[in-house]
């Protein structure tokens, strides 16, 4: 089945044929109403997450960090006429204005960023969120809500800006993890702390 075909017809939430399965973590999250909006800011790497986004009803704003993902996302967007637009951009500087997006949901990309990059990137999320939008993270670096390992504590990190909803372990839903990985739901704070 082509992927025009795939998408105009099968909700990706549902398994669709050809293996268009969008992450759970967004499944759960978006799929399950714990979030709400109409724009989107997808960091995950993954067109399928984009395209499901849009099936969503959201206007979703994908970056990627080189040249063959943004062609990969841009080429599958057209393809399905999905309301997603591609972008390369440093994660610590985003193009985007203020209070652009009611979701950023971020697969490991906080994993991939160095130390001093991290407190950036914090900084930006809660710039182009709208007030109450949500930041869902996937990560690595969580192990509890108190206690985080290697290059620092993206719950200290976080809390001055955004209210942590949730935490949970999310390894059994990556069959290919051999890390335990982690969800954070962030709601973004409409004052710093």
């Amino acid at each position: 089945m082509d992927l025009k075909k795939m998408y105009r017809e099968h909700s990706l939430r549902e398994n669709p044929p050809g293996g268009y399965r969008p992450d759970e973590v967004l499944i759960d999250t978006v799929g399950g109403k714990l979030v709400h909006g109409t724009a989107a800011l997808d960091l995950s790497n993954n067109a399928i997450n984009s395209l499901y986004l849009a099936q969503e009803g959201y206007y979703v704003a994908a970056l990627a960090p080189d040249a063959d993902l943004v062609a990969d996302t841009a080429a599958k967007a057209e393809e399905t006429g999905a309301n997603v637009k591609v972008y390369s951009a440093d994660i610590t500087s985003l193009p985007f204005p203020n209070e652009e997006f009611d979701l950023i949901f971020d697969n490991r990309w906080f994993d991939h960023i160095g130390n001093v990059e991290r407190d950036k990137y914090a900084e930006e999320m809660w710039r182009v969120l709208k007030p109450g939008g949500h930041l869902v993270l996937v990560t690595v670096q969580c192990r509890n809500a108190r206690g985080c390992c290697d290059r620092g504590d993206p719950y200290g990190r976080f809390r001055p800006i955004f209210d942590i909803e949730e935490i949970r372990d999310v390894t059994s839903m990556y069959m290919d993890s051999r890390q335990r990985l982690f969800s954070m739901l962030l709601k973004k704070k409409q004052t710093r702390s």
